[in-house]
């Protein structure tokens, strides 16, 4: 992912908590900057893309969509991305903006963090991070241990640790998400995920399924629910420049509802 980072204001962020995001930004920023005036060994590349999903859900919940728009720039493997999505749930719509960094530290070490939030949050959160280390291992193993904080009336924490194998054209990784809140207590859900990749610029094929339990957001709330989901999708190069991503997929959100659905984009590289 690539994009550009701009500055973020929330009506009502704390300042405790909109000091700490600042900050990550712009240091983020300002080491990104200074890479790229000290390391020549690549040209930037930038890369746009929208996107737009649509989801059906059982019972009486009107369909679920969305829009999104992001910018991605990436120099020596660093990376700088933003965008802004448009998320339509419960007959509720909510405007989301988000940006962050991917840095290599070392050769064996990468950071990620992203900091965004939705200025009107009926349904999305008031703000939010997410923080994750991952390492190299021998033999294509890639570990990686996160945190994702949603703000919403009552704060949740999601601490998440994956483990990945690369080997050829190959991907296979399983996540664990262990997710606390307030009132709901702990809730703990599993992710595997095989991916493929093939042709001279980059084009995947991927399946995913995940279980167990987790905190959704409804109107009335955050609950605890069951989980199952199922999903395909991928992006397909059509030219050097312009690719298509795809993704359909299923989810049983415990006796609360099913949701199906699908999301089509186009990725522009200038």
């Amino acid at each position: 992912m690539k994009r550009i980072v701009c500055s973020i204001k929330f009506h009502n962020l704390p300042v405790l908590l909109a000091v700490p995001l600042v900050l990550s930004l712009a240091t983020a920023f300002v080491t990104a900057q200074k890479t790229d005036q000290t390391e020549n060994k690549a040209p930037a590349s930038m890369t746009a893309e929208v996107e737009t999903s649509y989801e059906e859900l059982s019972g009486t919940y009107s369909p679920w969509k969305s829009f999104r728009l992001s910018f991605e720039r990436k120099r020596n493997n660093r990376l700088i991305f933003g965008d802004f999505i448009q998320t339509s749930r419960f007959g509720e719509i909510d405007n989301t903006l988000r940006g962050g960094v991917f840095l290599p530290l070392t050769r064996k070490f990468n950071l990620n963090v992203e900091v965004g939030g939705s200025p009107t949050h009926r349904i999305l959160p008031i703000a939010g991070t997410d923080v994750s280390l991952s390492a190299k291992l021998n033999r294509g193993f890639v570990v990686t241990l996160g945190d994702r904080y949603s703000r919403y009336q009552n704060n949740s924490n999601i601490l998440h640790t994956s483990l990945e194998k690369y080997r050829g054209p190959f991907r296979a990784a399983y996540t664990l998400f262990v997710s606390k809140s307030s009132d709901t207590g702990f809730a703990a859900s599993h992710l595997f995920q095989g991916n493929y990749y093939y042709g001279e610029t980059p084009s995947s094929l991927g399946v995913g399924f995940a279980f167990g339990s987790e905190l959704e957001r409804i109107p009335i709330g955050l609950l605890k629910t069951k989980v199952f989901s199922v999903n395909v999708g991928g992006r397909h190069s059509l030219t050097n420049r312009f690719a298509l991503t795809y993704n359909a997929s299923f989810q049983r959100q415990g006796s609360l509802y099913d949701r199906r659905g699908a999301s089509l984009g186009l990725r522009y590289q200038f």
